[in-house]
């Protein structure tokens, strides 16, 4: 991860060093469009994890690359209610978020079939 070192003077208006500071960073960057990158997402966990998961709630995370964060979700049909469904989160996922790809797949792919597993299994 690229480090940013931000250099500080010492200012003391009153004479009294000051408990808190504001911090602005500007960043400027061409990134896919989060309902494109849910969209791949999606795609990439029916194709290799599961075709009841989905990514949600995007999230980008200012790291080196920059990446699109989401919470994967099991959604299951329920049998007492047409039409509705039952949710767990079993972890998240990332992707660059300038070229879409997903990031640390294989172990990601263990990850969520672990975790989906584990809700499958009964309670002792």
């Amino acid at each position: 991860m690229t480090a940013m070192v931000l250099p500080v003077q010492n200012r003391f208006g009153n004479g009294k060093p000051a408990e808190q500071m504001e911090v602005n960073v500007h960043l400027q960057a061409t990134v896919m469009a989060p309902e494109m990158a849910r969209h791949k997402a999606n795609v990439w966990l029916s194709m290799n994890a599961g075709h009841l998961l989905l990514a949600e709630s995007p999230e980008l995370v200012l790291d080196e690359p920059l990446q699109w964060r989401f919470h994967v979700t099991r959604s299951v049909p329920r049998r007492d209610k047409p039409g509705a469904t039952h949710k767990s989160e079993i972890g998240h996922m990332r992707l660059n978020a300038t070229t879409g790809e997903i990031l640390n797949p294989i172990p990601l792919i263990q990850e969520l079939t672990a975790n989906a597993d584990a809700l499958t299994q009964p309670s002792a």
